[in-house]
């Protein structure tokens, strides 16, 4: 098991990285989203990461007080919550990706970007 610092540093490489990534070579993610739309598949692939991510987050770090080891509660409810809603209703999840295709890709990646060096900052602040 992480520890909740590991947890930090590693959510906030993944969100900083992708945030970036996407941020620098737009066409890549206006291509992720076409290959969601066009195959079914990787909503039903994600929706399982998602979940898998959200209930492991919630099994080892559910602690609700005011501290910010609970973030990661609040990040494990979303990624389970969103997991569910992705394999329970895929069809409502592709129809969002080719109506917000453009914008979404942008408003991720900045938000994506923002929200991944805060966790870095904590990880590696706090440490």
């Amino acid at each position: 098991m992480f520890s909740e610092i590991q947890v930090f540093q590693l959510l906030g490489l993944l969100f900083f990285g992708s945030g970036l990534g996407l941020l620098i070579n737009p066409k890549l993610g206006t291509k992720l989203m076409d290959n969601i739309a066009d195959y079914p598949m990787f909503i039903y692939l994600s929706s399982f990461l998602a979940l898998g991510a959200g209930f492991y987050l919630i099994i080892f770090y559910n602690v609700w007080g005011w501290d910010w080891t609970m973030l990661l509660s609040v990040i494990g409810w979303a990624a389970l919550i969103k997991g569910f809603f992705m394999l329970v209703f895929p069809g409502l999840a592709i129809s969002w990706v080719r109506e917000l295709r453009e914008s979404y890709i942008t408003i991720k990646a900045l938000a994506s970007t923002i929200f991944g060096f805060i966790l870095l900052a904590l990880g590696f602040i706090l440490r």
